[in-house]
């Protein structure tokens, strides 16, 4: 049976560096991007911290990676690649890819003729994901800023993410914050989004405010950062400086104020966090891409 053609268009955001596990990562991911059908505007963006890049080749990029890039792009017609390179070392904070990724969001605003309708997602490249997610997300509600949907493997849970009917939230899997993190063990308030990054979509036109980027000052709260600040602008009665030095907690009053501008799209599981086991490696054939971490 022929796959269908789906027209619509997402942006994905992914932070990558040179090591075993890369192409084989990041060929997953673009099998992915390919049987969507979608059109898929890909930002591959390296660590350009000098330690990280072998082999380095037009504008310093991996050489490598502008062959990942041509054989892509012969293989499905749909994914378009633009290759970056940022150092995470220019600013320490900027940890778990986050100069990566306000790096390529700089970029697709300043390209001025950007879809701002279309979603962008940031498709972390050692997780996994199902071709339907990028389908998914093209089908945000009009009136709606966030898509979101559950992830399995995240936040100690098998499954992590809302409970969708009609696309509203009916409820939401979680491990209450105490139980993930130490230093919150007298918190009673629970987490206002508990989401792996791959969870959720926001659409481009919430990224034109420079405010909506990656701060790095809060290690591992990556996702609740960018989710408050891509929807917080948006309703009345939530300060965003608070919600954030409270470490994205809330009442039932914010969060359904939350929710009110999020497409809840399904309730299946179409992505997982995942991690592939380096090689342990300790002698190189030239010619390969398998490179020593």
């Amino acid at each position: 049976m022929p796959m269908p053609i789906w027209y619509p268009q997402i942006y994905v955001l992914t932070a990558t560096y040179t090591r075993s596990t890369q192409w084989v990562n990041l060929m997953s991911i673009s099998q992915s991007l390919g049987l969507s059908n979608v059109m898929i505007s890909w930002y591959l963006i390296e660590d350009g911290y000098s330690e990280r890049v072998q082999d380095p080749g037009e504008n310093g990029i991996s050489s490598h990676l502008h062959r990942f890039k041509n054989q892509v792009e012969l293989n499905f017609k749909n994914v378009k690649i633009t290759l970056m390179r940022e150092d995470s070392m220019r600013n320490p904070a900027y940890t778990q890819g986050n100069a990566q990724r306000n790096a390529a969001l700089d970029r697709l605003v300043e390209t001025g003729n950007f879809n701002k309708t279309a979603p962008v997602y940031f498709a972390d490249d050692d997780n996994s994901y199902d071709y339907r997610i990028f389908q998914k997300f093209t089908q945000i509600k009009p009136d709606k800023v966030v898509g979101v949907l559950p992830v399995g493997g995240a936040g100690a849970m098998n499954v992590e993410g809302p409970v969708c009917q009609d696309h509203e939230i009916r409820s939401w899997h979680r491990v209450e914050w105490h139980l993930l993190k130490a230093s919150h063990k007298n918190k009673k308030t629970d987490r206002l989004l508990a989401s792996d990054m791959a969870g959720f979509a926001i659409r481009a036109e919430r990224f034109v405010s420079k405010k909506v980027r990656f701060s790095g000052r809060f290690r591992g709260l990556n996702e609740g950062e960018i989710f408050l600040k891509a929807v917080v602008e948006l309703i009345d009665g939530i300060d965003l400086e608070w919600a954030v030095e409270k470490g994205f907690v809330g009442d039932d009053s914010d969060r359904k104020k939350i929710y009110s501008v999020v497409d809840c799209l399904t309730s299946d599981v179409l992505a997982w966090h995942t991690h592939t086991e380096p090689f342990k490696i300790k002698k190189l054939v030239p010619g390969y891409d398998a490179r020593k971490r």
